[in-house]
C-alpha cells in the first residue's frame, strides 16, 4: 500500500529524528516503503530519539 502525503511527511520527520536525513537516499526512500515498513521505521526512530 502506498503512503499518503501525510505519512510521507511523518517518515521524513522520523528521518530527521534518527539522523538518516544525511543519507543520499533520504528524499526518495519513503517511495519504496510499505505502510508496515514505514510504521516500524517511525516507531524505531522515535524510540531511539527518546532514548538518546
Amino acid at each position: 500500500m502506498k503512503l499518503t502525503e501525510f505519512q510521507v511527511e511523518l517518515i521524513q520527520l522520523a528521518f530527521q529524528l534518527s539522523g538518516d536525513h544525511i543519507l543520499n537516499t533520504y528524499p526518495n526512500i519513503e517511495k519504496n516503503m510499505t505502510v508496515g515498513e514505514a510504521h516500524c521505521y517511525a516507531r524505531d526512530a522515535v524510540r531511539r530519539f527518546l532514548e538518546a
